[in-house]
Formats: C-alpha cells, structure tokens, sequence
C-alpha cells in the first residue's frame, strides 16, 4: 500500500472500504460506525451496534458516514471502484396494464439512483413498479418478499410480464459434496467431507471409483461452474427474505439487482449482511408504504444495507387525490370498561390480557359494531393482534379454559357467520378462505390477525374495526391499508373505527398515538368522535 496519511474511501458495489496508513486515522474513522439508542426497558440505558466488517462498512452507510465525518472534522476523499459484473439479460417486458404516472415517476428515480427507498401506501402498484425497474436493470435480480403468499402472488405477476422460463421462486441448495471413507483406520466405515472434494480424482489411488461415482462427481464439478459464473439461476428469482441464509454464496455474488418488497418488515441484520455479501449488487431498492420502524436502531440497520435516501415519496394525500386509493375516516368509539380494576396497571401484557382480550363489555361492542355494518351489506374487517382474542387464552397446557368473553362466542351468540384467518392457517387454507370472500357476492365479516396483515389482497373490504390496542403506527397504518383499494370505484370511502380506551392511562396514551399517526399519515382525513 502506498504512504497514505489521509483517510480514502474505497467505493465498490455492495461496501465501502477504510484505507490509511495513520492507525489514529483508523480508529476515528471506525467509531463512526457505531450507532446508539436508548434501551425500551430503560430510557437512560444507552446501547450501541457496530455497522463494519474488518476496515469496510455497508455502502448504504456512506452518506451517514460522509455526515459524521464532516461533524467531527475528518477529510476524506473517495475514490469508485463500482463495475457492473452482474450478468445482463434482455427481458423483454409485457404488462396488460400501462403503468400509472407515480410508477413512471419511480422508475425515473431507480435511473437516477443506484440505491434507496420508495414510499407508496398500499394498493398504489408497487408490484408493477418492481417489474418496470427490474424490466430497466435487465440484470440478474433477487426480490426479497415477507411471506410466501407474496412471493407466490408475486411470481404470477412476473410469469405474466417476463415469461415463465425467466422467473423462479427457488434457487438451487450448496453442490453436492463428495464424502469419501477415512484413511488411516482399515475397515474405517465412518463418511466425513472431503475438504477438497474434487481434487482425488486427480490422484493416484485415494479411493476406487466406479463409472457411475465418477460421473456424479463430473457432473458437480459442472455445476459448480454455472454456480460461480451466475448461469445456473434463472435471471429473476423471488424468495421470503427469511430464506436468505439457505442461499449459495455462489448466488449471492452473481445477483446485479436486489429489490426488498415491504422492507421494513424484513430482518435488518440478515439484509444488511446479505446486501454485504452482494458483491455484484449495483442496484438495490426497499419498497413499502410505511418505510420506517417503530426502534430506530433496527431502521439504521436496514438503511446501511439499502441506502437512507428516500429516493421516491408518493404521499397518501396525492394517491387519494389521484383516486388511486380509497380515502379513509377515522371513527373512534369509547371502548366500555372491562371488569377488572386497570386505571393503575402498568404492566402491558396485564393491559392486553384483561384490559383488550378479556373485556367482554369491550368485545360486544366490536361485535355489535361489526354486526351492524354487516347488516348494511358491508365487507368488514376485523383487525386483532391475538388468536385468543377471537378463540380464546389457552392455559399452559395448551387448553382454553374460560371463553366466554371471546369474540368467536360473542359472534356465535348473536348467529353471525364470520371468517377468521391466523397465523396458524396453512397457505393453502388461507387462501381457500380468501377465495371464499372475494367470491362472496353480499356482505361479510372477516377476524384475522397480522396474518391478514401486508400484501394480503382482499378486494371489497370497505370497513375496518382497529379491536386490538398499542400504538405501533406501522401495523395500525398496514391494517387500514387492506381496506385501500378502490375496486373500480374512484368514489370509496373507507371507514376505519378505533378505540379510545380510556380504562387506563396508558391504553389512552396508545389511542392517542393511533389518531396522532392517522392524521400525520392521511392528512386531510376526517377524525370523528375524539
């Protein structure tokens, strides 16, 4: 290495790398690449994570580190070592639907920028903005989804647009590796890994092979070449990014283009040492309506990877003024005190188990509520955390006990057909439950938890009830969003009702949060009855 007391910045595709020869340099340098924030449990508790490897850092961190940088004094100076080296394809794209101008606006910022976010709300097209700027790149491209109903949804859109034989929703496990026996030991029967699995083809006598052995390995060893040169995958692969850690490094460093559906409820630490990893990865984009998290930490973490910049911001009040999706009111309604004494509980398990679940005077309001819109051939949503909210708690045995106040036996009570969907529901059942609503030609009343949560497609859905409690603004902003779509009709409103739960200081305090988050969101929204 040349003498070199300055600090350089080393750009290439997926890192930035550290290079001077002052040791003091270093060190300061390295410090800024630790991020803080203050512990949930205790605010005066400071706890930091380090973002780099050895002297490189995520490339999504050069900005945040540029800024440090200058704040603390250092120079620098950059010097780009960023090639293309990903495998070009000629895609050639075929959508049935033109694409909408806030899709053209997004891919004209993908020209401008090899990294970053895009903010759209829900039901706005980001699935056809995925296929126009994987359509631009025309490299090898890796779509990272958050569960499989998405990935396969998503897979069928991109057959559509890019062919078949482009598009894969698996990629290929590690090649086979040849055990031979161990040496040293006659009649040894044990197998263990060769540590050069192909080399003793090459040697005189480690093992006898017979015809067949030597051509299974003959055939690895072709494997292992389209691994390494990117040509045993297929140009697009879409995968649930909580699959990453099964993939072939081999794959990782052939992908040109990774797009990350819904990334802000991807694991931060596995994309961001992924995208690390992502050697041949020039283009990188984090799509989601609500491109934030509720702990900053875990948000810096997924920047590092991606890029900080929002780099495309489609507001909420510009998709509704555009009649792209439904403009929603908040209704709130003043929840019923529950049986138990709560106004001085503190502990929020205690504030969900008796304040929300068990609060029978609490669950025949929403079921009432829900009822009544039913009854005015409404599609109605019933939002909850908690498959014992609507079944009941099971005891540690695994037995529901006690479920009088749940909301299952409320519904049953009344002679109201519901449909829940959770968590616990298979792929295959959920979707057989999903095509029995969106076949329903009157009224229904759908209880699902965060199972029918991002990218579930249920067209209709015109009323949402909020019946559960915190104040996360990420998962109360994605429950309204399945009530979103316009269906075809520019003119819908979405009524969404929420609880002021005023039993306790702290459930009125999440409440609060909530109206706060609908009005910051969708401003110019209408908030009624608070």
């Amino acid at each position: 290495m040349p003498d070199n007391h300055g600090l350089i910045l080393r750009v290439f595709n997926s890192k930035v790398e550290i290079v001077t020869d002052d040791e003091g340099l270093r060190k300061k340098a390295k410090k800024l690449l630790n991020i803080y924030w203050s512990d949930p449990r205790d605010k005066t508790k400071l706890m930091s994570v380090y973002l780099g490897r050895g002297n490189f850092f995520p490339i999504g961190f050069l900005d945040e580190f540029q800024k440090k940088a200058k704040k603390k004094n250092i120079e620098f100076s950059i010097e780009s070592h960023i090639v293309s080296t990903a495998r070009r394809h000629n895609f050639v794209f075929k959508s049935p639907v033109e694409p909408m101008d806030h899709q053209r606006a997004a891919l004209e910022a993908c020209k401008l920028h090899s990294t970053g976010i895009i903010s759209s709300p829900t039901a706005s097209g980001k699935s056809l903005m995925m296929g126009l700027i994987t359509a631009e790149k025309s490299t090898t491209t890796l779509i990272l989804t958050p569960s499989e109903s998405i990935r396969e949804g998503l897979a069928i859109q991109f057959r559509e647009w890019f062919g078949s034989k482009t598009v894969s929703t698996t990629v290929p496990t590690k090649p086979y590796v040849p055990q031979r026996r161990s040496e040293g030991f006659e009649g040894n029967d044990n197998l263990e890994p060769d540590p050069d699995p192909f080399a003793f083809i090459f040697k005189a006598k480690p093992v006898t092979l017979n015809k067949f052995e030597k051509f299974k390995i003959q055939r690895e060893k072709s494997i292992l070449k389209k691994l390494e040169s990117g040509k045993w995958f297929k140009p697009i692969t879409i995968l649930c990014w909580q699959s990453l850690r099964q993939l072939p490094k081999e794959y990782v460093k052939a992908v040109g283009c990774i797009l990350i559906d819904e990334c802000h409820t991807a694991s931060a630490k596995d994309i961001r040492d992924l995208l690390f990893e992502a050697d041949a990865a020039e283009f990188r984009y984090g799509l989601s309506a609500t491109p934030w998290r509720d702990q900053p930490h875990l948000l810096k973490l997924m920047q590092s990877a991606i890029g900080s910049s929002i780099i495309f911001d489609y507001k909420p009040e510009d998709a509704i003024e555009d009649e792209i999706i439904a403009k929603p009111n908040l209704n709130i309604i003043q929840a019923d005190f529950p049986t138990k004494f709560m106004k001085n509980v503190k502990d929020y398990r205690s504030i969900i188990d008796y304040g929300v679940i068990r609060n029978i005077a609490r669950n025949r309001q929403i079921v009432k509520k829900a009822i009544e819109l039913y009854d005015d051939n409404h599609q109605v949503f019933v939002a909850i955390d908690e498959i014992g909210h609507f079944q009941g708690k099971e005891n540690e045995s695994g037995i529901i006990e006690d479920n009088d106040y749940c909301l299952k036996r409320l519904f049953e009570e009344s002679g109201q057909k519901v449909i829940f969907i959770s968590g616990n529901d298979s792929t295959a059942e959920k979707n057989r439950k999903i095509s029995e609503l969106k076949e329903s030609s009157v009224g229904f009343i759908l209880v699902g938890t965060m199972a029918v949560g991002i990218g579930t497609d249920i067209p209709g859905i015109d009323k949402v009830i909020f019946a559960s409690t915190g104040k996360s603004s990420i998962r109360f902003i994605q429950r309204i969003g399945r009530g979103m779509r316009t269906d075809g009709d520019n003119s819908k409103v979405l009524e969404v009702f929420d609880f002021m739960d005023r039993w306790n200081p702290y459930a009125k305090k999440y409440s609060i949060e909530r109206i706060k988050t609908f009005s910051k969101y969708f401003k110019g929204c209408k908030v009624y009855g608070f």
